[in-house]
């Protein structure tokens, strides 16, 4: 091999720089309190619903909220498939 080459195996400094920072999130995570397992960048003004908060008819209303105001609930639902998450970042740090 000469020394231009590289080997289909070596890493890149941002397949380091992912792994570290997928590492950070992990242990970040790790230490939320009461059940907490998901980061989340948030806007002065938001607001987060506790699950047992959000009663079904509560959900309901904001369905329609969210649809009235023509916004993707699912874009703001933290673990489901269409949550927000920056490029290019992954969203798949679960613990």
């Amino acid at each position: 091999m000469t020394p231009k080459q590289h080997s289909p195996y070596s890493r890149t400094q941002a397949d380091h720089d992912r792994e570290r920072h997928a590492r950070a999130v992990a242990a970040a995570a790790f230490l939320g309190r009461h059940g907490d397992t998901e980061l989340a960048h948030l806007t002065e003004g938001e607001m987060v619903i506790p699950p047992h908060i959000l009663t079904p008819e509560l959900h309901a209303e904001l369905a329609q909220a969210f649809a009235a105001a023509g916004a993707d609930m699912g874009r703001y639902t933290v673990g489901g498939a269409d949550d927000s998450c920056p490029a290019p970042l992954s969203c798949t740090t679960r613990l």
